[in-house]
């Protein structure tokens, strides 16, 4: 098969069109590298299936990975230094800009307008990392198999990490777009040289099973509560922070997790719906 080959995403005509527009190429793509319903995914055949060489490389910084059509054959370079998972993850987000080849995902208000250039690359990248979520997570399975554990829990995280071969922070992401369970996420940068630290983000999801506008309501502000209260913890009880405690708050648990940077600190909220 030929790069040419690759299903196009097409004409985008309104938002609220992409995501079964993502849906039917990522189905596209598993079926032409023969893995439909296959879990793991394996994005290296597929990108063989379409005449694409990957290649580890030493890369900027700030880059993971990048698509080389001035090679031949085409190639994804991906950095060397990323983890296994992480690189699965970026070649899945480069074979999906080939589904651009032909035709950028621009409104038809933005098309022949040079200053919606960067507003439609910008699309163009939140797409690629829709597709690429699907293609190792596809939407319906990541439900069932998140519907099938016992509990929200970080054991269950790191399970259904493993069912899809892909990194926490990639599930995180996942349960957020699902909204598989309700969850909230606190990210915080440490200050080693004064022993405290910032929040760099935090974002919260209620499980879509949660119908009632009012009970999400609730749900969302215990859960910012739990954050809040456990930032506050934190703020207080700074050794907590290299014992990475868990905590409780009655319907939900917070799991802390430490990167291996040392410098950077996670609070996973978990509450059943």
């Amino acid at each position: 098969m030929l790069v040419n080959d690759v299903p196009q995403f097409g004409a985008v005509e309104h938002p609220m069109y992409i995501k079964e527009r993502v849906k039917k190429i990522a189905s596209s793509l598993r079926s032409r590298s023969n893995q439909n319903g296959k879990v793991p995914f394996d994005p290296y055949k597929c990108a063989a299936s379409f005449g694409l060489v990957v290649q580890e490389v030493p890369l900027p910084r700030a880059i993971s990975g990048r698509l080389r059509m001035d090679l031949s054959p085409p190639t994804i370079e991906v950095k060397r230094e990323e983890i296994r998972v992480r690189k699965h993850y970026t070649v899945c987000h480069e074979l999906a800009h080939l589904c651009f080849f032909k035709e950028t995902p621009a409104l038809p208000h933005e098309r022949g307008e040079i200053e919606k250039i960067l507003t439609v690359q910008k699309r163009e990248e939140r797409i690629c990392d829709m597709i690429a979520a699907e293609l190792l997570m596809p939407e319906t399975r990541f439900l069932r198999c998140a519907k099938l554990m016992d509990s929200p829990s970080f054991d269950a995280i790191t399970s259904l990490a493993r069912t899809f071969d892909v990194s926490i922070a990639t599930v995180l992401q996942r349960i957020r777009e699902t909204r598989s369970w309700s969850i909230g996420v606190l990210d915080c940068e440490i200050d080693v040289d004064n022993g405290g630290f910032h929040c760099r983000s935090k974002w919260i999801s209620v499980c879509r099973a949660v119908r009632s506008a009012h009970l999400r309501s609730e749900i969302s502000l215990e859960i910012a509560r739990a954050l809040d209260a456990t930032e506050r913890f934190l703020k207080t009880r700074p050794e907590s922070i290299a014992r990475c405690v868990n905590l409780r708050f009655r319907d939900l648990k917070v799991y802390l997790l430490r990167y291996a940077s040392k410098n950077r600190l996670r609070a996973i909220a978990l509450r059943h719906c």
